[in-house]
């Protein structure tokens, strides 16, 4: 299938080196921990950590645990377009957004979910003799990022709406920044460790 690549659970071989993508990824963390560098700002995943990157961004893995696991999607414009899924859906997703979060921690159940979906495309991308393998294919992927954007939208409406939410950030930060004070002062150190963005966590602190 032309412009779409989808992986089963592999173990990441570091080639420190940032590429430019032409086209989505999209990926979960099966055991980790693992750092990223998206656009020169650094994440940290771990097992359940959901990460996307954009077209035109520049993407770097940075350092994985020997035991690192990953399954990952790789899909263009032009994929949507071959199966007529118009872009403007795509347009309408947060996780999308020039300015949205590429890494965010999932519950176990919503996990268990992705993965099972990240298993189907799997399982339909390898076989060949399905006369309308790319159909299926793209079918399955649309899916699989509705469910993702469900799942996006629920974690920054907490975010925004639950008090005791940000009483338990404002906590970690105290702890974070108690020990990190002397060698970090940024707040982008905090936000990412935290898994929110620098502005949220400004309001929130």
């Amino acid at each position: 299938i032309n412009d779409f690549v989808v992986s089963d659970e592999q173990n990441l071989v570091l080639t420190n080196k940032a590429r430019r993508i032409d086209g989505y990824s999209i990926g979960i963390c099966l055991r980790g921990p693992i750092t990223i560098e998206i656009n020169h700002n650094t994440y940290e995943g771990t097992k359940n950590s959901m990460m996307i990157s954009n077209p035109n961004q520049f993407f770097r893995f940075v350092k994985s645990s020997k035991d690192c696991l990953l399954r990952f999607i790789v899909f263009s414009k032009r994929f949507l377009v071959a199966n007529n899924i118009n872009q403007r859906i795509l347009d309408k997703f947060q996780f999308t957004y020039p300015d949205a979060l590429p890494v965010i921690q999932l519950k176990s159940e919503e996990a268990v979910d992705i993965v099972r979906q990240f298993e189907i495309i799997w399982k339909k991308f390898r076989n060949e003799d399905h006369p309308f393998r790319r159909e299926v294919v793209g079918s399955q992927l649309l899916s699989l990022l509705y469910e993702f954007e469900a799942i996006y939208r629920r974690y920054f409406k907490l975010l925004q709406t639950s008090g005791s939410r940000i009483k338990e950030l404002s906590r970690k930060f105290a702890e974070l920044a108690t020990k990190n004070f002397m060698q970090q002062r940024y707040v982008e150190f905090y936000a990412k460790k935290l898994f929110v963005s620098t502005k949220y966590l400004t309001r929130a602190v």
